[in-house]
């Protein structure tokens, strides 16, 4: 078992509800587009899981505002996601939050689950500390099992291995979420043009290479635009 002060520890939850600027900025339905997750699924997550089930017991929360003004950071919808692939995986709820509380208390971070490469082979989830996996459970043993987390790819890390992007339809398609510009929001990647901004264009009648020169972009980059919509919708 691994030893905290456990004050300490709390007390890291205390700024969590507060927006920061370079943490992004996304409202429940901004979440559900990005993650193609149901806007209802967003908001009971958020809500019964985040703000309920694992928030510090003083009252803090992961998310701000109140009813259709709900909103969380880059680092939430990324917990989000997490979560989302690993029920997707079969992993049980009780794995799963087993697993955020084992890896919040081992790296002292309330958000776990974007501080560190989230793994599973189906059964158990694992994280990576440096060079290591180790699994998630009250044992914390070091494991060399087959690892599947194709999930990951959509995700880049610093070297701390804390998020850093999200890429929504992935890393082969042109569009990226970086809590550093836009305020978060989907920008075609290299640039600030939001790509609400281009999809705008598209749904007036503009052709996608008429979209591409006036922003001097690629048409597969108006493409992957137009994809993630859609995705989205």
């Amino acid at each position: 078992m691994l030893n905290i002060n456990e004050k300490k520890f709390r007390g890291m939850f205390l700024e969590v509800t507060r927006p920061k600027l370079g943490n992004g900025i996304y409202t429940i339905p901004d979440t559900a587009n990005i993650l193609g997750i149901p806007s209802r699924t967003v908001r009971y997550w958020s809500k019964k899981i985040w703000d309920e089930r694992l928030a510090e017991k003083g009252g803090s929360k992961y998310t701000w505002g109140e009813g259709k003004d709900k909103a969380l950071d880059f680092y939430t919808m990324i917990e989000l996601y997490i979560f989302h692939n690993l029920r997707k995986l079969k992993i049980t709820p009780s794995k799963i939050f087993l697993a955020h509380r084992k890896i919040s208390e081992a790296l002292q971070s309330p958000y776990p689950f974007a501080h560190a490469k989230i793994l599973s082979d189906g059964k158990e989830v694992f994280f990576q500390k440096e060079l290591d996996i180790i699994n998630a459970n009250d044992s914390l043993q070091f494991n060399l099992k087959e690892i599947v987390s194709e999930f990951m790819i959509k995700i880049d890390y610093d070297e701390g291995l804390l998020a850093q992007r999200y890429w929504p339809i992935g890393k082969k398609r042109n569009i990226v979420v970086d809590p550093q510009h836009q305020f978060g929001q989907p920008t075609i990647n290299g640039t600030n043009i939001l790509a609400e901004t281009i999809y705008h264009y598209y749904q007036s009648g503009e052709s996608i290479n008429f979209i591409a020169n006036i922003f001097e972009i690629k048409n597969h980059d108006v493409t992957a635009v137009i994809d993630f919509y859609h995705q989205a919708a």
